[in-house]
């Protein structure tokens, strides 16, 4: 049995024996195949989340984590995610530095433990300059018609989701599924998660109040996105320059576009415990997100392998003279 994938870090939790907690979020469902196939293709696949006063460096090429009685060392090349769930704790410029230069996202909390910032390498694929010139030039009408895609599918995964939850689907929510335009001239997508969100979570739901609901769908959403960011910046793409999302204010336009339609595997937790306070165990479940299933080009894979492969193929589409978006759905 494999016994590594997401870990948490808190010498509270257990003072007497200060020791660190490993947790398996994901059964082995192909038995050992699965993981080996996956680890080869990909080393950083360990998520490491630390909520103390703990002290991250560097040592012989391994990140090592100081607590105040214990200390731990990782591989670093084993590293794909690390979040530091504290504003007390450190971590060394070296340590950054190399965690960084293999794409390892980096994503630092505020005392509330909400993301504030992440890191992001400048080149992370040897044919970044190439593929940002490609990028450059991705025609209007080659993005109107993807970002289509996009939105019915965020849209049939939004009625999914509802289905599943057996809960009514409105009959509107199928009229704006099937009347989405090119580039989404007439905002379909917005008036059918209006729609949408008033059935998960009521009428007097307003998305961007602030409420525990809300609070727990954008730190999810966070997650997700910073999952998108590391996806393209790995493929050599800039995660600012969108198909859709264009405001010069945002890193992060190109994340957003792809992320909508995986955006109902958040939805799908939150409504689950809607009724929870957004503590650490909540925020935990958030956390795993990513080693939830999915099925992608009809196969059963983790949210974030999926991920990677969607965004390389939407990439690869975007220079195609007709292309067709897989869908992503819930396993």
């Amino acid at each position: 049995m494999y016994r590594l994938h997401i870990i948490y870090l808190d010498t509270k939790i257990c003072p007497l024996m200060n020791y660190l907690t490993e947790i398996i979020i994901c059964q082995i469902k192909q038995k050992s195949g699965f993981l080996r196939k996956r680890r080869m293709a990909n080393m950083s696949w360990r998520t490491v989340v630390t909520k103390t006063q703990d002290k991250l460096k560097m040592r012989d090429n391994q990140m090592v984590i100081i607590s105040e009685n214990e200390e731990k060392c990782f591989p670093v090349e084993q590293i794909g995610k690390l979040l530091i769930a504290s504003n007390i704790g450190s971590i060394s410029f070296p340590l950054l530095v190399k965690l960084a230069s293999q794409n390892t996202k980096v994503i630092f909390c505020d005392g509330k433990m909400n993301p504030v910032c992440e890191v992001n390498a400048y080149f992370s694929n040897y044919e970044t300059a190439g593929r940002l010139m490609d990028q450059a030039v991705w025609t209007k009408r080659k993005k109107g018609a993807i970002w289509r895609q996009l939105v019915k599918m965020k849209i049939s995964r939004q009625m999914d989701l509802l289905k599943v939850l057996k809960l009514d689907i409105p009959e509107q929510m199928v009229d704006y599924l099937n009347q989405v335009e090119v580039d989404d001239v007439t905002n379909r997508e917005a008036m059918a998660s209006k729609i949408y969100f008033n059935v998960l979570f009521g009428k007097e739901f307003r998305r961007f109040d602030s409420d525990n609901i809300n609070a727990a769908l954008n730190y999810g959403y966070t997650i997700l996105c910073s999952a998108f960011n590391r996806a393209i910046t790995m493929m050599g793409y800039s995660t600012a320059l969108g198909i859709h999302h264009c405001n010069r204010q945002n890193n992060y336009n190109f994340s957003c576009d792809l992320m909508e339609p995986f955006r109902p595997f958040v939805d799908n937790i939150v409504y689950r415990y809607q009724n929870c306070e957004l503590d650490w165990t909540y925020r935990q479940k958030l956390i795993g997100l990513l080693r939830n299933e999915c099925i992608y080009k009809g196969k059963k894979t983790e949210l974030e392998t999926a991920i990677q492969v969607f965004v390389k193929d939407v990439a690869k589409g975007m220079s195609m003279s007709r292309y067709h978006v897989e869908e992503i759905q819930f396993a």
